[in-house]
């Protein structure tokens, strides 16, 4: 017996205390077990193992696997039993399965088992199983059924663990339903990044689009229910790093896939092996095809068109019959899925968060699904049912397609993102008949048509005659990037650009080739070294001499329209061009600066080139060689060249060395501006450009070049390839002969001449209108039907314009808008009758109805990115926006945003300054007061009034994101958006009164107005209204799907304009701006400028009235301002108009505006016209005079006096009519005509002894005031007979010719043998004749006479003479008479040649040696 001794020491009494007691052992048993006593001595404070008895097993719960010996001998306090029975041991639950009725789980106990539906019993497990006393089945659970090998296979990656990709596979019932509960999850390799998934279920095969290697992997041997790693090969590589979307042709078994990058959509048989065996279908017109899928049932393909005419369109599935079928309201539809059984199809919208079906037709469209800010990326159906993946939170959702309920949705685990989702399930692709292409005979890909099937050839080979086999055409020749480097031109498969593996084959020698063009017309490559310029055949490559020209070639560029040849020539200065045809060359330019690197436009018909003298500039031209101009100069460049052009963005693109050993691209608008770095890297040689990408090469090894692809609309996207063995390579160029050079889409030019939709198919096009507008009657144009009162303004984020509803019938009328931005929020303004409109870029724009653009400000500085423009309102009783600027920066402290206003002519002032997250605005004009939320450190509602004055806190709000102030004017209540929470609260204006006021649950809520007593609320797909006496009833007012993801709304209802009395009229009589006020209102001035001295209502820098203006000289007491009514004179020269004592000064100068007349003398002048002449005061004028009027010499000019009047000039006698003379010699003009220039006259001769000429009855007075006649010739002289018998008259003894003119005397003389008869020696001629008997002049010689007759004969003959003497008397008294008479008419010097004596001549005409003489005083 062993004694144990215990010591103890006892300090106080020093003494050692010994005792001895046997030793204390814990039992050998335990409740229902043993204690292992072999291995354990059982002493206390010792652990033993122990075992439970047969029956009885080792408690979960006890949580230990030893048993403890108590100090009093017992074993642990056994809260737990130790052991316990076996009863109810075994799993009584399993996947995929369940027990049969009456198995109760015990030890030894056999029970059977039944499997799910869609699973069955694994046929390696014959038995029913046992429960072991193990407590384990005899079986392994997770194998008892095994699925139908039918369901959901989904790809998925671990956020942030790029290399962690995988594939889920998700069992679904026979009507397509799955269960979500149970998954497997199959690791990929880790470089493996799955986006696109599609399967053939008759063939077993699956295929996943991988975006880290651009390929197509294939799964021979696909089963949903494989535990392992699937075997995965590739299929087809050099396939773009993008979006790519898979489908499957069951029937025909052939792949499809969208390629965004080369923008195609191409297909491949699934019967083949051969990587090569595929077609690209689908090629002209695409921007960037992303959905895909197809009905072989109905041998019909779908894909959607994503670009600048975002569209869904359906062809043949072998790429014919092309149809647009969906064309508005579209933005990235990324995602597609066709179902056979409804003959619909059913698309993802994912920027709208939205899932849409339409018809095949494309007809009875109508959002199905609504996922708000959620980033939906892929779609399958199978039954009734749609699985939609999204990428943002990691789910999956199982939809009812006919409803758009959701039933489940799935995130295996969290952090994981879906993509790509199909059905693997022969519900999903029933087979009506086995299909055209059965033993149809292609060689290479058959495609089943509507009606029998159709035969294609793989790339690079033509179908023959036979329309089922192929011969080559040259298979790098279809469609491949051509290159020369110093000894060779070679070709390789264009899909190099996105894969390494594609060998070049070199076809021609490279003969220094520098510059390369394609002519895919003709299939026609031109080559082009220093010197010499050649051509070759690519189908028949063999170098054939085009051209040599005079001078180095540094540049070519080809016209495909006009078939014409352009190059450079450095050292003459000269651009040749060259027809092709004709081989014809002509002087382009010349004159030109070391010309380069020429690259042309024919589109856009323009030419440019680099220019290399005093530093690099590039030029341009027009390409009839017009309009000359620098676009980008030697400031900015330093070593520019190989300049290239996207057709897409209309940009130029070139590459710039500024450093050693890197290189720039740098691209610009086709006028120089907006030049931006692309990229920079290392140094590169060449560019080009090939369907928005950008291809550069460099050098990759000693021996090898590199080629990077970058998409133009995200550079981050690239892509390499590698030309193996090239050495350097000068030029490189794409050669795709389904991209004619000289065709482009009917789209393509202008819009096809649509304003807003151009739908192309295939070669044609139709215009089309967007949501809200109608198509005008041009056929091109689209208009709209503005309303003018109660109606909403909705913006959506997914659409640059702005739509109306109308309040009473829900109508809808689209507003264009300009610029192409993305909309924030848009507010009526009645005052101007405009709509206001905020972008995501912080410019407000001020709109009509119809569109029309008045007024662009921008609101921030383009040059602070932390700036943007939160929230703005509309004053509507003065037409000012106020809004806040907000600045977001890391700094609390430096975050200083502003409650500023604008005026509706664009002047700023900053009313509220210091603070940090505006985030709300509200304005209460007739209370003079604003309402604002700000987001600081706590989120708080403040007042102040609308001048910013008497700032205050009136509310501190919940944690939430708090924004969208309104007023609820009726009942004086504030309303704004929690959108964190989402939801809408409310308090009154002073703070109090605060309530959560409603609910939109999950759903988030982009905005907040109210009208007539409701609160109209809209989220991102629909606007509801809530009662506000009830926020319990709500009812939705509109789900225009068409709208897209709506932004914001704003309601304007003429019925409740608030506005302030003070400031509605005549803008308060301010300058700039009026302030509503509690107490009125108040003038303000814009940032930094003050009042006019003397004013508080007009600000010094407006625009003022100038104080001299239209000769109005206005009184320095004057304000010169809008408004001002001023006194004033005129200036000199100018006299006050009548009845106007002030003028008013007002935006276009002084009302009224010719309140100062100018004095002026009359304009008219009698009988003649003013030359030079202003009839201004103190202005000289020269005159001219009508026709029949001639100056005054003694006057040239005349003066316009102060008075008004001419100088002391009588102007009606400044012109003077021309008359000829009323009187000649022996006649005169009758005296009733005035004998005016141009007047004809009757005349009559009043000289004695003339008459008028027979021949002359009228005369016409001419403009030099003479007659148009010789007056002489008017009256002609009379005569007595020139003859007297026996003799004959003569002149007395000078034996002239007597003349026998009137007036005149004259001698006679008779003839031989006769004498005269009487004692008349002379002969007088008068108006009565001769004054004697002729016939007694001469007579018979001897005759005598009688005495008694001799007396007769003399009383007679005194008689006679008597007689006669008094008839002589009579006469010469008339003639004496009419002398006088005609004295007074006879010029002095003419008078005074009359002389005195017995022989008197008065000459009247000297010129006409005229005169009749007197003798004796007769």
């Amino acid at each position: 017996m062993t004694i144990f001794i215990q010591t103890m020491l006892l300090s106080a009494t020093s003494v050692i205390l010994f005792w001895t007691t046997t030793e204390v052992l814990c039992p050998t048993t335990i409740p229902n077990g043993t204690v292992n006593s072999t291995e354990c001595d059982r002493r206390i404070y010792t652990e033993c193992n122990f075992t439970c008895n047969q029956g009885f097993y080792r408690n979960p719960r006890y949580g230990g696997d030893t048993v403890y010996c108590y100090v009093d001998g017992t074993w642990n306090d056994f809260w737990e039993p130790v052991c316990i029975e076996r009863r109810g041991i075994c799993i009584s639950s399993f996947k995929n399965g369940k027990w049969a009725n009456g198995c109760q789980f015990l030890a030894y106990e056999t029970c059977a088992f039944e499997c799910n539906e869609g699973f069955k019993k694994n046929e390696d497990i014959t038995k029913n199983i046992t429960c072991q006393l193990s407590a384990e089945w005899d079986a392994d659970l997770n194998v008892l059924c095994k699925e139908n090998d039918h369901g959901l296979i989904v790809t998925i990656t671990e956020k942030f663990k790029r290399t962690s990709d995988q594939i889920l596979t998700m069992p679904t019932a026979p009507d397509g339903k799955p269960s979500l509960d149970y998954t497997r999850s199959l690791s990929l390799p880790s470089d493996f990044r799955f986006l696109s998934v599609a399967g053939d279920f008759t063939l077993r095969h699956a295929y996943m689009y991988d975006y880290q290697s651009n390929a197509i992997y294939k799964n021979s041997n696909f089963s949903i229910g494989t535990s392992t790693q699937h075997s995965w090969t590739t299929y087809h590589r050099g396939i773009s790093k993008a979006y790519v979307k898979l489908s499957v042709d069951w029937i025909s078994h052939n792949i499809y896939w969208t390629d965004p990058q080369y923008k195609w959509i191409a297909v491949q048989s699934l019967l083949s092996n051969d990587s090569s065996m595929y077609r690209v279908l689908v090629h002209e017109n695409l921007e960037g095809p992303h959905a895909l899928s197809l009905d072989p049932n109905e041998a019909l393909l779908f894909w959607s068109d994503i670009g600048i005419r975002t569209k869904i369109e359906v062809s043949s599935l072998s790429g014919k019959n092309r149809k647009a079928l969906i064309y508005s309201n579209l933005v990235k539809p990324y995602s597609m899925t066709a179902d056979y059984a409804t003959k619909r199809i059913y698309f993802i919208d994912a920027v709208r968060y939205v899932v849409e079906t339409a018809t095949y037709e494309g007809q009875e469209r109508k959002v199905l699904f609504r996922k708000s800010y959620s980033s939906l990326f892929d779609i399958a159906v199978c039954k009734d049912y749609l699985y939609v993946t999204n990428g943002y939170n990691g789910l999956l959702y199982s939809v009812n397609k006919t409803n758009g309920e959701e039933l489940l949705k799935s995130s295996p685990k969290s952090g994981v993102t879906y993509y790509g989702v199909t059905v693997f399930h022969p519900n999903a692709q029933p087979i009506s008949d086995t299909g055209h292409c059965v033993n149809y005979g292609c060689e290479h890909i058959c495609v089943t048509e509507k009606d029998g099937a159709t035969c294609l050839c793989k790339e690079g080979y033509r179908l023959n005659q036979d329309m089922k086999t192929c011969s080559s055409s040259n298979e790098y020749l279809h469609r491949g990037l051509m290159f020369s480097n110093k000894s060779s031109v070679c070709v390789v498969d264009v899909r190099v650009i996105t894969h390494f593996s594609y060998k070049p084959k070199c076809i021609l020698d490279s003969n220094g080739t520098k510059y390369m063009i394609l002519d895919t017309d003709e299939r026609r490559i031109i080559l082009g070294n220093d010197t010499a310029i050649y051509w070759a055949n690519v189908d028949n490559p063999e170098l054939h001499h085009l051209t040599e020209p005079s001078g180095t070639i540094s540049g070519m560029a080809w016209d495909g329209y006009d078939r014409n040849l352009y190059w450079t020539e450095k050292d003459t200065g000269i651009i040749w061009r060259m027809s092709i045809d004709s081989k014809t060359a002509q002087v382009f330019l010349e004159g030109l600066n070391k010309p380069r690197d020429i690259l042309l436009l024919t589109q856009d018909r323009l030419v440019y080139w680099i220019s290399d003298k005093n530093g690099s500039t590039i030029e341009s031209s027009n390409l009839d060689g017009s309009n000359l101009r620098v676009i980008l100069d030697s400031n900015v460049l330093k070593n520019p060249k190989s300049l290239s052009f996207d057709q897409y963005t209309k940009r130029i693109y070139f590459l710039d060395t500024y450093t050693e050993g890197y290189s720039y691209v740098y691209c610009c608008k086709l006028d120089g501006t907006r030049r931006d770095t692309f990229l920079r890297t290392h140094t590169l040689e060449t560019l080009d450009i090939y369907k928005g990408h950008l291809l550069v090469t460099s050098k990759f090894d000693a021996s090898s070049t590199l080629i990077t692809s970058f998409s133009i609309s995200d550079y981050t996207n690239t892509s390499y390839g590698v030309f193996p063995d090239t050495g350097t390579v000068s030029v490189i160029k794409v050669f795709d002969e389904t991209i004619r050079q000289n065709e482009t889409g009917p789209c393509y030019n202008l819009n096809g001449d649509c304003e807003q939709i151009c739908i192309s198919n295939g070669r044609n096009r139709t215009c089309e209108c967007a949501f809200g507008f109608k198509v005008g009657r041009n056929g091109k144009a689209c208009t709209s039907d503005p309303i003018d009162d109660n109606f909403m303004l909705v913006s959506a984020s997914t659409d640059t314009n702005i739509y109306q509803i109308s309040l009473k019938d829900k109508s809808v009328q689209g507003i264009k808008t300009k610029g192409g931005k993305t909309l924030k929020k848009a507010i009526y303004n009645p005052v101007h009758s405009r709509v206001i409109s905020s972008t995501i870029d912080s410019e407000i724009s001020i709109l009509q109805l119809d569109g029309t653009e008045d007024k662009n400000f921008l609101m921030v500085n383009m040059d602070d990115n932390h700036q943007y423009l939160s929230k703005f309102a509309v004053d509507y009783s003065t037409g000012n926006i106020y809004y806040t600027v907000m600045k977001v920066v890391s700094d609390y402290n430096s975050r200083n945003s502003v409650l500023g206003v604008l005026s509706p002519n664009g002047l700023h002032r900053d009313l509220i300054t210091n603070l940090k997250y505006p985030n709300g605005l509200a304005l209460y004009p007739s209370k003079g007061l604003l309402f604002y939320i700000d987001r600081t450190l706590q989120t708080h509602i403040s007042q102040a009034n609308m001048d910013g004055s008497n700032q205050s806190v009136i509310l501190f709000l919940p944690n939430g994101i708090h924004s969208d102030l309104i007023i609820d004017y009726k009942n004086d209540y504030l309303y704004w958006i929690d959108s964190w929470n989402n939801g809408i609260h409310s308090c009154k204006l002073d703070g109090t009164g605060y309530r959560k006021f409603f609910d939109q649950h999950e759903t988030h809520i982009s905005g907040l107005d109210i009208y007539q007593g409701y609160l109209y609320v809209s989220t991102p797909h629909w606007i509801t209204k809530v009662k506000i006496s009830n926020p319990n009833e709500t009812t939705q007012f509109a789900a225009y799907d068409e709208l897209g993801r709506l932004q914001s709304i704003s309601i304007y209802s003429s019925t409740f304009e608030n506005k302030n009395a003070f400031c509605s009229i005549d803008n308060g009589g301010c300058s700039t701006f009026c302030f509503p006020t509690p107490d009125g209102g108040k003038c303000g001035c814009e940032n930094d400028v003050d009042f006019i001295d003397g004013s508080d209502k007009f600000c010094s820098n407006i625009p003022r009235c100038p104080e001299i203006l239209n000769h109005i000289n206005v009184s320095a007491d004057c304000l010169r301002v809008n408004g001002s009514k001023c006194s004033f004179t005129c200036q000199e020269g100018y006299q006050v108009k009548q009845g106007v004592d002030q003028v008013i000064c007002n935006s276009t100068g002084y009302t009224p505006s010719d309140a100062c007349k100018e004095i002026t003398c009359p304009a008219t002048l009698a009988n003649g016209k003013w030359v030079n002449c202003s009839f201004s005061v103190k202005k000289k004028c020269e005159y001219t005079c009508d026709y029949g009027y001639t100056k005054n010499d003694a006057v040239t000019e005349v003066e316009c006096q102060i008075n008004g009047n001419w100088n002391s000039v009588n102007t009606d006698k400044l012109c003077k009519a021309i008359t000829c003379p009323d009187q000649f010699i022996h006649g005169k003009i009758v005296s009733t005509c005035e004998r005016r220039v141009g007047q004809t006259c009757a005349y009559e001769c009043t000289g004695y002894g003339y008459k008028k000429n027979e021949s002359i009855s009228t005369i016409e007075c001419t403009e030099s005031g003479t007659w148009n006649q010789d007056t002489v010739s008017l009256c002609e002289q009379m005569h007595c007979p020139t003859k007297i018998p026996n003799g004959a008259l003569s002149n007395g003894s000078n034996g002239q010719k007597c003349s026998t003119a009137i007036g005149t005397r004259c001698e006679f003389k008779c003839n031989s043998g006769f004498v005269k008869g009487s004692e008349v020696q002379s002969l007088y001629c008068l108006l009565e004749g001769w004054t004697a008997d002729l016939h007694k002049l001469c007579t018979v010689p001897g005759e005598v006479l009688s005495a008694k007759q001799s007396e007769g004969h003399l009383a007679a003959i005194g008689v006679g003479v008597t007689v006669g003497g008094i008839i002589v008397i009579v006469i010469i008294l008339v003639i004496l008479r009419r002398n006088r008479l005609h004295s007074q008419f006879v010029p002095k010097r003419i008078k005074e040649e009359v002389l005195p004596g017995q022989d008197m001549y008065m000459r009247f005409d000297p010129a006409e040696n005229v005169r009749v003489s007197y003798e004796n005083g007769v």
